[in-house]
């Protein structure tokens, strides 16, 4: 490769490094099919970076899908917690005007922290998201930590996946794919 090569090839991975987003583990899982009771998974994911402790919220970023007009909080039950342990997560809330998805755990002082590349969350928890606008298809977005002013850090934690869409059970599409297949030839051959 010629130096001219060489000079397009590093400005075309400059802007791909400056265009595309950081890949960060996916920590948590969100199942929405019933906003009634909306589960939230931890996973095996590592967290991006060290906090000493010092927050006791996390922020999912477009979570909340759209913006609601006034603010909204449920709380969650379950054992979700961080890795290294002190209150539960017990709160949703999102803040009027957001799009995003607060949690919070534990009572006044309680703290959290985490340690890059251990295990961010663990445990499970369920919540009640049926007064928030939630967002209409499956995503994927980032966890940022908010300070003790519920003030966004900036830092990606890790990112979670929101599932919105009841996926059909195999047998349900081994059966629903011919009779869709069926109907479509007789609605052809009633055609002419």
């Amino acid at each position: 490769m010629n130096s001219q090569g060489n000079r397009l090839a590093l400005v075309l991975s400059a802007i791909l490094a400056t265009v595309l987003p950081a890949q960060a583990d996916i920590l948590l899982n969100l199942d929405t099919t019933n906003p009634a009771a909306v589960t939230i998974n931890s996973t095996t994911g590592l967290s991006a970076f060290t906090d000493g402790g010092g927050n006791f919220m996390v922020r999912l970023m477009g979570a909340a899908g759209n913006p609601g007009s006034s603010s909204s909080s449920s709380s969650i039950g379950g054992t979700l917690n961080t890795l290294n342990g002190g209150y539960a997560y017990n709160l949703a809330l999102v803040v009027s005007g957001s799009s995003d998805l607060d949690l919070q755990h534990g009572a006044g002082g309680s703290t959290e922290s985490f340690t890059a590349g251990q295990r961010a969350f663990t445990g499970s928890g369920t919540v009640s998201l049926s007064a928030f606008v939630l967002p209409g298809s499956d995503l994927i977005g980032d966890i940022h930590l908010l300070n003790n002013f519920r003030q966004d850090t900036g830092e990606v934690l890790g990112q979670y996946t929101m599932h919105v869409n009841a996926v059909p059970e195999p047998t349900t599409l081994a059966f629903g794919i011919p009779a869709l297949a069926f109907f479509i030839r007789k609605r052809r051959a009633a055609r002419g």
